[in-house]
């Protein structure tokens, strides 16, 4: 088969491709999408509304406009107190209250100001204050709505009529009136002369105001920021779809199959360049036909929008490098759009904003955009909008913004190519920062692999004792050379070295495998090797081509194929669409896609999308996307992981179809793969190199012989079979027994004794043996043994540690092996139904107390609601206490606040006084008199006031009879210039009278409750209720015990259901106290016009007591919709806030437009029927009642309202409790202690039975269905098995098969029947989809069966009363059970406290278990940080704990690596010595059968296809045996001779495929009629033919189940190609509500 050319792929065809997988993927992804597309849309609605309700309003000239006098406003009748009381202020107030105003004044006296204070809180608002500083100077004191502003100096008046405006109140209200009264008395008071009949005359007059156009400023920040965020969600969604394909490694993968850089960026940029093109042309459409551009060209509001929506996307290229968290860089991107938006509105708002700030900021796209949309609306609103014929007009031209726009979008594309160049990555080559500057960067000169190969330097490999020398037919062949490679990667601040000087060689047409434990640096020396990192040192070529140098990877990529250890795939994707973008990434044709297809079998599940595959399918799927166009070099680490052996088989075929005139290089755990698939084997421990060699070399040099398996009856004597075995071969031992079986080691250098012992036992009728076989020693014993010495001898590999090793090691296995028998003989204390219940209660309510604290979601959401909370309390605190109370501070009403004194040539908003003369006479005294007040002076003639603005005010001086008066005109913009000029005239008339003082006057208004504040505690309380939103974020952990199993695993454990529902409720309650307490506390401390009593804050209180217990309840009903609900915890969440957000707005806006009815109705219907409501319901009436100032109780008593917002929590907790109960009865599981407080009757166990038989079922089939029935009848029957199932079935509701478009019914178990006796552990095997779990599954009550029965101790698992029934049962599920934040230690000292220990015992078994499985350096980590195979460690210890009798195991071991298999194994074996246990063991391994079994069942699509020993099985169902010879120094022709005799030994043997050094066969079985004949005869040609080593070996169990199960594969050929239960139960997932 032809591997790809060396031919660079096109970038157009690349990108294509990559164009078409972004389209699916946002297709696919409608969530995403539609906020894609649905923020922009509804920004843009908000805008246009926004600038339809908000229009720029364009005013016409308002005229000079008369007032009236001051006389015309003294008919107001006032309350005035004043202090301080002298002679001197009552003469004062005698005058005002009696000369001034129509209606005599009320006066009152107050001692000090404080006192003058106090009583405004309780007075009308005709109540007016009054404090004299001295007798020349006071504060008039006025309520805020009387008077403006007293912080607010100026405020446009443009869109206000003359006697509308703000700074007109000062007339309004009387307050100049009453200020030139009390002036004229000090006046008065002063000089003795009344000047209250020239006051009282003074005009009020508006000056002119020109034709204007006011924009609300408000409505435009909002507009412009609007705009700024309008290509937000492309940007974010953008970068983090990239960053998250990094994080997944896909982007390095499509870089490692020959992707170009250029491709990968342009199909993201046209994808999204094409979004913005659709949205600005959308935009542009509605912003210039509607508003607020309806002037402009559309030619140019489009390309800024367009522009800016580029240059905002290339922005959010450009943080992509930076950040290798996907959400980090979303927050990034939406901090960095609103920091730099509220940059451009400071540069639009601001007025005289530097313009090197302005220039400084334009890299910027966000603030370079604003500045250029703030001149298109300042256009539109004073010209004819923006046109090509201005675009060089005003100070920031837009042909500059469009000019910035173009320039930043290149300056971030440059940026971001050249941040992915060089910054550090957790994966991939790094360029230096000055790459570019190299000339070999830019003449590169093409190299290939044939001329590379006759450069490198030949090095060879020292042969020794660990190395086996290679054939002579692979010299030169050397495709991989490995020299001195290291690697270290630094670790919580500590160097770890991941490779320590690798040097080996790897050769053309063989397939090599790396072996070794779990770290020790294989995955790392495959990454190295496909260019994923760069080595510490050494150097490593592939074919000549140098991995560290970046342009020789290149071409080196275009021949190489990786399987990394993790899937990678594009999830959204079909298995097809995947397969098609990466072999249009690679230049492959599309039928090469359907040959991969039908080389995996895939072709059933083409059309499903890659989340809804199983394990074993997604690693079939990155592994057919390796070896797609057939590369040259494959690189594959862990392949077959997860699949079945079924498939694990298919993939071997091909993977030794595809070895000739190319390298495959892989990594594995599974010891039989490496010994079938791999002609090398390189062993690295540590880092290091320990062996590199063949099979049978490895067996010879590190193995322990030959296995014998003796199959064997009842009236078999053990010791006689032992003692004909020893006679033969004296250094036999037994290995493991059963009753039917028995298994014994021999040496390998006794092969020769072989014969005689075979044909004594065949001899032998009388010892009861059924049949025997043999086989090799697996490679596994080999791979431990070689650890092992590695391992003792790693620091020291002198002649004498090697001399020592093998002793050594045999030690070291014996002290583990006895350390696992000790561990498990210590049982839990027996304890009493109360002590258990109370330390179970205890240990649930530790673990949630724990996962609340660790679980940074919740904790963050969580204290993040609770911070905004606090932050609106704080915020209406200041704005209560600070804004407002300032807004009354005191302002002094001089000259000084509006005009420049004299001389002053300018001053920010303050001018000169204009003066005209009307009077007829000479106004240099008037002149003097204000140039004394320091006001600067301007004639004017005539009242064309606009011809000299802008001016703040102006004096017109009018002729009377006796003297003159004056016209006070004042711009309304000026909010305190009438006062101000009121002043100037009284100091007018006061130095007239040759008074050199001058009388000093402030505005100081009251403060005073206002009803916005009121509703601002309403509001408080509506928030209160929104953030009881996040109680689902603590109390919702059962819906994650129940997703992950561990709710299962806790009833397996034997908890009781009470013990699990009372020690959450526990901590969720307690911390619910807490949460509300601190809100409420905070309401409280922050209150303001609220006082309390004692009733109702009793009230209160009742209430919050009942009310979070009600809430926690509710929490808990709603956590059982994790069925239908996939994000339960936001989901509900979000219910709670809205809830709690329509039930409270609909009552306070019931309150406040006084429909009381309405109010009461609302109230009682959202009491009963919202669990959220009550308490904020009280708070609400708590509120209303506690206010200062309402209405009296006999007018408004809301008692009834407050007592039923009080009783209902205690309702609402007592049918919570009733729903929680009838809950867990029908989802619960089932529980193996009867529950002293939480009692749940169980359903009637079915009984039903399916009387179907297969015709064709096997006979030993038949035996146990037999066994099981008769043990079902005699109850009395001496054998009680520890586990009985009767005929159990489980049929699957009927789904619509989306591919099919048909019903499917899923058949998980068809009419099982099997038992298992005390001290036997069954073996279940079976393919993905036969049936394995699901009966595992019905055994641990987590799945209900459709039929049959299941017996456990002799008790049927439903419906149990047996006080003496087993407690608990060991068991490890195929998901790991484990919570995420919860420490390994942690983990077995609360399931040791739920079967019952006490804490010396859990402590001394947590010692012992860390000692037995090397979990010492683990304890502490929490198990989300702990590594797959470790987590399925920790699962199996808890299973063990306790000492169970019975234990249900499914996939115990996957993820392990050889050594963990080893301890498990070993810890399992130990157990069973005493005869007492009985398990169940679900698994994938072959050799974990061999290893642990007594008895195998295999399933077939449901159904058991057989079940006997390991023997049995073998004898029954294999096919032959298999040989292996491996010669030395031998020629063509003695090869040949050598292969007749064989053919002679072996007449039908088939060669299989061999190298010059080893000879491989199939032997069937009819060949060998006795085995002694076959090993009498191999050992002769062993001495004839110079033979080095054999091995003989019966076929193994794997090939007998791969026999049995081709059944179901044809099965599934008519559905989904393996549907298996997983995947079954994935695709009901895609129905449920995602929120």
């Amino acid at each position: 088969m032809a591997a790809v050319s060396v031919k660079g792929v096109g970038v157009w065809r690349q990108t294509k491709a990559l164009l078409y997988k972004n389209y699916l993927v946002k297709r696919r992804t409608t969530k995403n999408s539609l906020q894609e597309i649905l923020f922009p849309v509804i920004l843009l609605s908000l805008l246009i509304l926004i600038s339809l309700m908000s229009p720029s309003k364009q005013y016409k000239l308002v005229p000079n406009t008369s007032l009236g006098t001051l006389d015309n406003f003294t008919d107001s009748q006032f309350t005035i107190g004043y202090t301080p009381v002298t002679n001197a202020t009552r003469r004062i107030m005698h005058i005002v209250s009696s000369h001034c105003f129509a209606k005599e004044l009320s006066l009152e006296e107050y001692a000090d100001e404080e006192e003058l204070n106090d009583a405004s809180t309780s007075s009308p608002k005709e109540w007016v204050g009054l404090v004299f500083k001295d007798t020349m100077s006071y504060k008039l004191r006025f309520f805020p709505v009387s008077v403006p502003d007293s912080t607010v100096y100026i405020r446009s008046s443009a869109g206000c009529s003359p006697a509308q405006c703000i700074g007109v109140k000062y007339l309004h209200s009387a307050f100049t009136a009453l200020q030139a009264c009390i002036d004229s008395a000090l006046i008065q008071l002063k000089t003795g002369h009344i000047v209250w009949e020239k006051l009282k005359s003074t005009e009020a007059c508006t000056m002119e105001k020109p034709a204007s156009i006011e924009i609300d400023t408000y409505s435009r920040a909002i507009s412009l920021f609007y705009l700024t965020m309008m290509f937000l969600p492309f940007g974010y969604y953008l970068s983090i779809h990239i960053v998250e394909e990094k994080k997944k490694k896909l982007k390095e993968y499509l870089i490692i199959m020959g992707l170009h850089n250029t491709a990968y960026w342009l199909s993201w940029v046209l994808l999204y360049a094409g979004f913005i093109l659709i949205m600005s042309l959308l935009m542009t459409i509605t912003v210039t036909t509607i508003s607020p551009f309806s002037k402009s060209n559309i030619f140019l509001i489009f390309f800024l929008f367009f522009s800016y929506g580029i240059s905002s996307m290339f922005f959010a290229l450009m943080l992509t490098p930076v950040f290798k968290n996907s959400a980090y860089v979303g927050t990034v991107e939406i901090l960095a759009t609103i920091v730099f938006g509220g940059a451009g509105l400071l540069i639009v708002l601001v007025e005289d904003f530097p313009k090197a700030f302005v220039w400084l900021l334009s890299p910027i796209c966000h603030c370079t955009f604003l500045v250029g949309i703030a001149q298109v609306m300042h256009l539109e609103d004073f010209e004819s909008g923006a046109l090509f014929s201005n675009l060089k007009d005003g100070p920031y031209p837009l042909i500059i913004t469009y000019i910035f726009l173009v320039v930043d979008t290149a300056i971030y594309l440059l940026l971001a190519v050249y941040l992915d160049q060089i910054l550090p990555g957790e994966y991939g080559l790094r360029r230096t920062l000055f790459f570019f500057l190299k000339p070999s960067y830019w003449s590169k000169r093409r190299k290939y692999y044939s001329e590379l190969d006759e450069t490198t330097v030949s090095r060879s490999l020292g042969v020794g004792e660990m190395v086996e020398s290679i054939s002579s037919e692979f010299r030169g062949k050397e495709a991989i050379r490995i020299n001195s490679v290291q690697k270290s990667f630094r670790k919580k601040h500590e160097q770890v070295e991941a490779v320590r000087g690798l040097s080996f060689e790897i050769y053309e047409g063989q397939i090599t495998a790396l072996l070794g434990h779990s770290g020790t640096g294989k995955t790392t020396l495959l990454n190295i090797l496909c260019g994923l990192c760069p080595p510490s040192d050494g150097f490593a070529t592939v074919y000549g081509y140098r991995v560290t140098e970046i342009d020789e990877m290149l071409e080196l990529r275009k021949m190489i194929g990786v399987c990394p250890q993790s899937d990678v795939h594009f999830e959204h994707l079909t298995v097809e669409e995947n397969l098609s973008v990466f072999a249009a990434v690679k230049g492959v044709e599309l039928s090469e896609v359907q040959r991969v297809l039908q080389d995996l079998d895939m072709q059933a599940i083409k059309d499903n999308q890659a989340r809804a595959l199983s394990g074993g399918q997604r690693r079939k799927l990155t592994l057919g996307i390796a070896i797609i166009g057939n590369p040259k070099v494959l690189l594959l680490d862990e392949p077959t992981a997860g699949m079945d052996p079924c498939a694990r088989h298919g993939v071997w075929n091909l993977l030794k179809l595809r070895k000739a005139d190319g390298v495959i290089v892989f990594s594995t755990h599974f010891m039989e793969e490496a010994d079938i698939l791999a002609d090398r084997k390189v062993v690295i421990s540590q880092g290091t190199v320990k062996c590199i060699g063949s099979s049978l070399f490895l067996k010879i040099k590190w193995g322990v012989g030959y296995c014998l398996s003796i199959h064997i009856d009842k009236s078999c004597s053990r010791e006689t079979v032992t003692s004909v075995i020893i006679r033969h071969i004296p250094g036999a031992d037994l290995l493991h027994e059963h009753e039917q079986q028995l298994v014994y080691t021999l040496p390998l250098k006794d092969t020769a004794k072989f014969s005689g012992l075979f044909s004594d036992l065949d001899s032998h009728l009388d010892l009861g043996v059924i049949t025997y076989g043999v086989s090799m020693t697996t490679l596994e014993d080999a791979f431990l043994k070689l650890e092992a010495e590695a391992e003792i001898g790693q620091a020291d590999y002198s002649a004498l540690a090697q001399q020592r090793v093998e002793e050594r090691s045999i030690n070291s296995l014996d002290e583990i092996e006895q350390s696992l028998l000790v561990f498990p003989e210590l049982r839990s204390s027996a304890a009493g139904s109360a002590a258990l219940w109370k330390r179970q209660f205890c240990a649930v309510a530790r673990f949630h107390a724990l996962n609340v604290k660790r679980e940074s979601k919740s904790m963050r959401t969580v204290l993040f609601l609770l911070l905004i909370f606090l932050a609106f309390q704080i915020f209406l605190f200041v704005a209560h206490r600070y804004l407002f109370q300032s807004s009354v501070a005191p302002v002094k009403l001089s000259p000084d606040l509006y005009f420049l004194k004299p001389g002053q040539r300018s001053r920010p908003l303050h001018t000169s006084l204009l003066l005209q003369n009307n009077a007829g006479s000479g106004v240099d005294d008037i002149i003097s008199s204000l140039t004394n007040q320091k006001v600067q002076v301007e004639l004017i003639n005539g009242s064309d006031y606009l011809s000299v603005s802008p001016h703040n005010a102006a004096l017109k001086m009018l002729h009377s009879e006796k003297s003159y008066t004056f016209a006070a005109i004042f711009n309304t913009t000026m909010v305190h210039a009438l006062p101000v000029l009121v002043n100037i005239i009284s100091n007018l008339l006061l130095q007239n009278l040759n008074v050199t003082e001058s009388i000093e006057i402030w505005s100081s208004p009251f403060f005073k409750e206002n009803d916005d504040f009121k509703i601002f505690m309403y509001l408080k309380a509506v928030l209160l209720g929104i953030l009881i939103s996040v109680v689902p974020y603590f109390a919702m952990e059962n819906t994650d015990n129940r997703k992950m199993k561990i709710y299962c695993q806790l009833m397996m454990s034997g908890l009781y259901r009470s013990a699990y529902w009372t020690g959450q409720a526990a901590v969720d309650i307690a911390f619910g106290f807490v949460i509300v307490t601190l809100m409420l506390a905070s309401l409280f401390m922050f209150h303001y016009g609220i006082h309390y009593h004692t009733e109702t804050l009793l009230a209160l209180i009742f209430c919050l007591i009942g009310y979070v217990p009600a809430v926690v309840l509710f929490t808990y009903v709603a956590s059982f919709t994790y069925k239908k609900v996939k994000n339960t915890q936001d989901f509900w969440s979000f219910i709670f806030s809205l809830m709690s957000m329509v039930t409270v707005t609909a009552i306070v806006i019931a309150f406040f437009t006084g429909k009381d009815l309405i109010t009461t109705s609302l109230h009682y219907l959202f009491s009963i029927f919202v669990p959220i409501y009550p308490f904020v319901g009280c708070l609400v009436y708590f509120i209303k009642m506690s206010w200062r100032g309402t209405q009296s109780p006999v007018y408004y008593n809301p008692w009834d309202k407050l007592l039923v917002s009080v009783l209902l929590p205690y309702l609402h907790c007592a049918v919570f409790l009733y729903l929680l109960r009838y809950l867990e009865a029908k989802n619960g599981g089932k529980s193996l202690r009867r529950d002293p407080f939480f009692s749940v009757c169980s359903k009637e166990p079915k009984h039903l039975k399916f009387s179907e038989v297969a015709s064709d079922e096997d006979e030993d089939v038949q035996a146990e269905r037999t066994r099981v029935g008769e043990l079902l009848a005699s109850k009395d029957s001496e054998e009680t098995p520890s586990i009985l199932v009767s005929s159990l079935h489980k049929e699957y509701p009927e789904k619509r098969n989306f591919l099919l478009g048909r019903k499917i019914k899923k058949l998980a178990t068809k009419n099982i029947s099997l038992c298992v006796g005390k001290g036997e552990i069954l073996g279940l095997l079976g393919p993905n989809g036969a049936g394995k779990s699901t009966l595992i599954n019905i055994l641990a009550g987590d799945t209900e069966p459709s039929a049959g029965q299941v017996y456990m101790d002799d008790n049927l698992l439903e419906g149990r009363k047996e006080i003496n029934s087993v407690s608990f049962v060991g068991y490890c599920p195929q998901i790991n059970p484990l919570w995420p934040e919860i420490t390994l230690e942690e983990h077995l000292e609360i399931y040791g406290a739920i079967k019952g220990m006490n804490p010396t015992e859990i402590k001394e078994v947590i010692k012992r278990i860390s000692s037995a499985f090397a979990l010492k350096d683990e304890l502490k980590k929490p198990a989300k940080k702990l590594s797959a195979g470790m987590k399925r460690k920790l699962c199996f210890a808890l299973s063990f704990l306790g000492n169970p009798e019975i234990m249900l195991l499914d996939e115990p071991s996957t993820g392990m690596d050889p050594r963990a298999k080893q301890q498990m194994w070993k810890a399992m074996r130990a157990a069973f010595r005493s005869g007492e246990r009985a398990a169940i063991l679900s698994t994938h391994y072959i050799e974990e059968v061999d290893a642990l079994c007594d008895r195998v069942a295999i399933l077939v699509s449901g159904q058991l296809r057989c079940i006997g020993t390991v023997q049995h099985l073998k004898s029954k169902f294999g096919s032959g045996y298999y040989l292996e010879v491996k010669v030395a120094d031998m020629t063509e022709t003695q090869k040949e001779l050598l292969h007749k005799e064989i053919l002679q030994i072996f007449p039908n043997a088939s060669r299989q495929g061999s190298f010059s050094a080893l000879l491989s066969y199939k032997i069937p079985k009819e060949n060998v009629p006795s085995l002694s004949q076959c090993f009498l005869r191999l050992e002769e040609a062993k001495c004839a033919f110079n033979i080095e080593e054999y091995s003989f070996s019966q076929s193994t169990l794997e090939q007998v189940f791969i026999e049995l199960t081709k059944e179901q594969q044809e099965e599934d050929e008519d559905n989904f190609g393996t549907m298996n239960s997983r995947l079954f139960w994935e695709k009901e997932q895609e129905d449920r509500v995602v929120f």
